[in-house]
């Protein structure tokens, strides 16, 4: 984000008629694909975190998605409607990236007014999600889909702060960082865990290896921050110390606990779920049909 740019941050999230609308008519055409498809695309689209991502594509809340390269080769081959486009690994419905630049035109001042070109200049150069420049952290986090207050803060604060703490942690996860005091202990365990990394310097994917970790220690992290980095302001240090990591559905993102979103979000993507269908369209594709139960017991 430039210097003095304003962003508008959102009210709590909640869906629209509008959006349960287009969610619907999102799981009718799941419903319609998996018909279509063979076994194998039938495997990606209900048991894959790819197939997560595309459920969320059609419920309209997932305007882009990036991909593993074994899973986009996947999902290529699946019957998707010509709204679904590739660029690279990533791949972004275009009316769905339309409506949200049109809702942030504050995120977006840059947009050409072509879905497409735009698209392919944004994710044709390396993958933005990995970008150190704010501008690019905070349009990825909104065209990801993730909850608007959640992609500014991180943007604001991912490359003097949180970074910082993220990358250290590789280097303490090897190395003797233990002093014989309280400080010493607490240090090496803080960097371990921001960075996602266990004591063997493996990453550690569950987003409750840093949440219950601050939950039981944020006295003496948001004390250990400020002891260590005198020049960080009150309100990254605030940042970093209230941060957790949410797990729903095909997102996973890191939002203040404070924060009325963490929970509003959880709900939208919960309720654009049920009142879609798509979870029913999820359950009942999963049944094993009558024939084949019989089949088997023969």
């Amino acid at each position: 984000m430039t210097e003095g740019q304003e962003i508008t941050i959102p009210q709590p999230e909640s869906f629209t008629k509008e959006e349960a609308g287009r969610a619907i008519r999102g799981a009718q055409e799941f419903k319609t694909i998996l018909i279509k498809c063979g076994s194998d695309s039938r495997k990606v689209l209900l048991n894959s975190e790819a197939g997560e991502k595309l459920q969320c594509m059609f419920l309209g809340i997932k305007p882009v998605s990036g991909l593993l390269s074994h899973e986009a080769e996947k999902v290529k081959v699946i019957p998707l409607p010509g709204r679904f486009r590739f660029v690279g690994d990533h791949i972004y419905d275009t009316e769905a990236v339309d409506a949200v630049i049109k809702q942030n035109p504050d995120v977006f001042p840059d947009f050409s007014g072509d879905i497409d070109q735009y698209m392919k200049k944004f994710l044709g150069n390396g993958d933005p999600a990995a970008s150190n420049h704010s501008d690019t952290i905070l349009k990825i986090g909104v065209l990801y889909g993730f909850p608007k207050i959640a992609a500014i803060e991180y943007a604001r604060y991912y490359q003097d702060y949180w970074h910082n703490l993220v990358d250290f942690s590789v280097w303490a996860a090897y190395s003797v960082f233990y002093t014989p005091d309280r400080w010493g202990e607490i240090a090496r365990e803080t960097v371990l865990h921001y960075g996602a990394r266990r004591k063997d310097g493996k990453l550690n994917g569950d987003p409750n290896y840093l949440n219950d970790f601050l939950d039981q220690r944020e006295n003496e992290v948001e004390d250990y921050l400020s002891r260590a980095n005198p020049s960080w302001p009150k309100d990254a240090i605030d940042y970093c110390v209230k941060i957790r990591g949410r797990k729903i559905k095909a997102f996973q993102f890191l939002i203040r606990r404070d924060l009325p979103e963490k929970e509003g979000f959880k709900k939208k993507v919960e309720g654009l779920y049920e009142t879609s269908g798509m979870n029913k369209v999820l359950t009942d594709s999963k049944k094993v049909p009558v024939w084949q139960r019989w089949f088997r017991r023969g």
